[in-house]
C-alpha cells in the first residue's frame, strides 16, 4: 500500500484547496472598495 503516494496526494490537495480559498479570500478583500 502505497502509503507516501497517498499521503502525497493528500498534501497536493490540501494544499491546492488552500491556496484556491486563500487566493479567493484575497480577491474579495481586494474587490471591496475602502
Amino acid at each position: 500500500m502505497p502509503s507516501a503516494e497517498a499521503n502525497a496526494l493528500f498534501f497536493a490537495e490540501s494544499f491546492w484547496s488552500a491556496l484556491i480559498c486563500f487566493s479567493t479570500s484575497q480577491l474579495a478583500t481586494l474587490r471591496v472598495p475602502p
